[in-house]
């Protein structure tokens, strides 16, 4: 069988990248999690896609400028804008997917993949196969959840998956239809300047070398034709193209890996290196760099496509995906599509106990906000679940960094292991190798709870350097030292990124009711969102002597949330003078292992309860007697 293989053309524009769980169209501005889309901005978008053009490079603030908003003026606020929507879109809330690079501006840190426009491929000189405009390969379906975490992504990802529908159907993960194929791979020249021919040459004998090494891969070594001998396997046949670009030492090298039956683009990948690194020796760590990198990913790709998919999610259960993919598909910001997220999610676990992805999303999901919880009792043991799990992930992978990362959150935060906590985001920070967003707004929590305000202020500081939206940890230190108009200053700067920040509107309504403006206090709750809003209606409605206002918002404060915050009730009751009520929720909250404890000790809340005889045994409770 005589097989005509045409010239390597031009690698046409990419079609759609997918990185961190995420699938994102550059044409159409769109971005997905499996059939849902995540509602974006224009200038958010924009910003999205030249950072995705870029990644893993830094890209400045002014370009980033310039791509969001093209042909306007617009300030630095502008960015900071979209920058705080695309990671509360992506759930980056320790920014480690998005990295601020101070004094320059941000990058994405992660696994990305690109997958170009499709393209039909001549087959037998005469034959076009056109790929089909509607049916794409099983593995299409879940690939945009099928990236592994990066090992330099403490990503937590309890993400407020936004669907029209309020339920789905997950489309099976199948086998190929015959698992006993062979896989044929068409390695064709690299499309090289002349200036790079010599290290194209080396490339494609390294990549030859390796991808021969496959079990149940054929590779052929392309000119501008092969004509392969027919026999009796079956076989699925990939092309394998690059270009390689450059002057100087720069270099751009793309890679392309094509089904040539369907014509559909299976992998593509582009590497550069911008030659700053003056090693005589440049092109030969450049060979063994890429050549390692593309081996890795073909080693995945050549597998049948059952098999290719459950690689990229790290199981080896097609049902334990198939799980994983309905939980993510099904979780939203309520009850019901959370308590159906988490029972997949623990199903997949239990199919698999090694799928780390899994059992991160499931810790995730637990120890965040409990509303899936229908009674204390329940959120409580979320959070043990939560926590055994991240156990579990650091017994299968000791230097998880998310994980790692985030068990030394919850350690300090609803366990009150300070030290312990303390261990734990010191060994992720020695293993990410800098001062990421999340380990300096934990150091700045952990410090300002053990009432070290010199650290947690250099902390603070540090994290608002990194990310002006995070300025609300920093501004309720603040407001706990009584130095207001300093945290007014922080609070107005949280809410140049995001307007609409609870936190933030009700830090500013604590600052106007500690100096005794309760209308003005009000304003600003009314503002806030949840839990916080009607902590703060109670509270200044008390200071405005309205009892019955305050009782109203702090029965509805009860009814909602008193299962999962308690410790709230408690702040009501100690700033109206209600001692007993005030440390009988309390001790709630200390059996909830609830994690505002963090705060106990400079809330202005609680001040009433400070000679009380039963403060010292709370602060015992949580560790906090020193």
């Amino acid at each position: 069988m005589a097989i005509e293989v045409p010239s390597t053309p031009s690698l046409p524009s990419v079609e759609r990248w997918e990185f961190a769980g995420w699938r994102f169209l550059p044409d159409s501005l769109q971005l997905f999690t499996g059939r849902n889309e995540a509602e974006l901005g224009g200038g958010s978008a924009r910003v999205l896609k030249r950072l995705l053009e870029e990644a893993p490079q830094q890209v400045s603030k002014a370009a980033l400028l310039q791509a969001g908003w093209p042909g306007r003026v617009v300030t630095e606020n502008s960015l900071f804008k979209a920058i705080t929507r695309l990671r509360v879109v992506l759930e980056d809330r320790d920014a480690m997917l998005l990295r601020s690079e101070p004094g320059y501006g941000y990058r994405l840190v992660c696994e990305l993949r690109r997958y170009p426009a499709l393209e039909p491929v001549r087959i037998a000189s005469a034959l076009i196969v056109e790929p089909s405009p509607i049916k794409a390969p099983r593995w299409l379906l879940i690939a945009a959840l099928a990236t592994s975490f990066c090992a330099a992504a403490g990503i937590t990802i309890a993400q407020l998956w936004k669907s029209e529908r309020s339920s789905a159907t997950v489309p099976p993960i199948v086998g190929a239809t015959n698992e006993a194929e062979r896989t044929r791979i068409l390695l064709q020249p690299i499309d090289s300047v002349a200036s790079k021919a010599q290290f194209a040459t080396k490339f494609e004998a390294r990549i030859a070398e390796q991808l021969s090494k496959f079990g149940g891969v054929d590779v052929v070594i392309g000119t501008q034709s092969a004509t392969l001998s027919d026999s009796n396997a079956k076989y699925r046949t990939l092309i394998l193209t690059g270009t390689l670009s450059g002057e100087g030492s720069e270099a751009e090298l793309n890679l392309r890996l094509s089904n040539a039956a369907s014509g559909v683009v299976q992998w593509a990948q582009r590497y550069r290196d911008d030659g700053s690194d003056t090693k005589a020796d440049l092109d030969v760590a450049r060979v063994d760099l890429w050549a390692g990198l593309a081996i890795e990913a073909l080693r995945i790709e050549v597998l049948p496509e059952a098999e290719r998919s459950l690689q990229r999610l790290k199981t080896v259960s097609a049902e334990a995906a198939q799980q994983y993919l309905l939980a993510v598909t099904l979780f939203k910001d309520d009850e019901t599509s959370q308590r159906r997220a988490i029972m997949a999610l623990r199903r997949a676990v239990e199919l698999d106990p090694n799928f780390v992805q899994a059992r991160f999303r499931l810790s995730d999901w637990l120890g965040h906000s409990g509303l899936y919880a229908d009674c204390a009792e329940e959120a409580l043991a979320g959070k043990e679940q939560a926590f055994a799990e991240l156990e579990a992930i650091l017994k299968i992978d000791a230097k998880h960094l998310a994980a790692l990362h985030t068990r030394g959150a919850y350690r300090y935060s609803h366990y009150w292991d300070w030290s312990g906590g303390r261990a734990d985001l010191q060994a992720a920070r020695t293993l990410s190798g800098q001062d990421n967003l999340g380990y300096v707004l934990n150091m700045a929590r952990l410090e300002a709870a053990l009432l070290n305000w010199d650290a947690a202020l250099d902390y603070s500081q540090k994290a608002v350097t990194l990310e002006p939206g995070v300025a609300t940890v920093r501004a309720y230190h603040l407001l706990a030292l009584e130095r207001y108009d300093e945290a007014a200053f922080n609070l107005r700067l949280a809410l140049t990124t995001d307007p609409v920040d609870e936190h933030a509107h009700y830090y500013l309504g604590l600052i106007e009711l500690l100096q005794d403006r309760p209308s003005e206090a009000i304003r600003h709750f009314e503002n806030s969102a949840y839990a916080l809003r009607l902590t703060g209606l109670a509270i200044a409605s008390a200071a405005q002597g309205d009892r019955e206002s305050s009782e109203r918002h702090l029965q509805l404060l009860i009814k909602r949330y008193s299962h999962i915050l308690p410790y709230q009730v408690a702040e009501v009751y100690a700033w109206r003078g209600e001692d007993d009520l005030a440390f009988q929720w309390l001790n709630r909250s200390v059996e909830l292992r609830e994690a505002s404890f963090i705060y106990l000790d400079f809330d202005p809340l609680m001040r009433n309860l400070h000679t009380d005889s039963r403060w010292q045994e709370i602060r015992k409770r949580v560790n906090l007697l020193r």
